[in-house]
């Protein structure tokens, strides 16, 4: 699918499924992009999801990403205000999934009081 282009059905039914946002209706898009109401929407989602639909959603999500900073600068200022406990969660999630996650790391030291050397063998010519 990479490496094949869309046909102008394809773009179309993209267009239409995400006209709406997320609420977007996957038998609606079929049917306005010219495909048959016994299309099988599924074989459409099934040739596209995996490199097509997957960098839409993405590009959705990064759409908004400043919402959500804006969302989490609202709430710090006024944690008091009705639903920020849920809005702050739902600005988190976009985030994470937009990969602006905390990351977190963990650092070990370890110091082996009796280390063990391994030590190649010899060559013949060297004996």
């Amino acid at each position: 699918m990479a490496n094949k282009p869309l046909t102008e059905r394809e773009l179309l039914f993209l267009e239409y499924l995400f006209e709406e946002g997320p609420e977007g209706n996957p038998k609606q898009a079929a049917i306005r992009a010219g495909y048959s109401k016994t299309t099988d929407v599924y074989e459409i989602l099934n040739r596209l999801v995996h490199d097509v639909i997957r960098r839409k959603a993405d590009a959705m999500i990064l759409y908004y990403v400043s919402e959500s900073i804006k969302t989490i600068i609202k709430v710090m200022q006024d944690p008091t205000e009705p639903g920020a406990p849920m809005a702050l969660k739902a600005a988190e999630s976009l985030l994470d999934r937009a990969g602006f996650s905390r990351k977190d790391k963990l650092e070990v030291e370890h110091q082996a009081p009796n280390g063990i050397i391994i030590i190649p063998p010899k060559n013949k010519d060297e004996e």
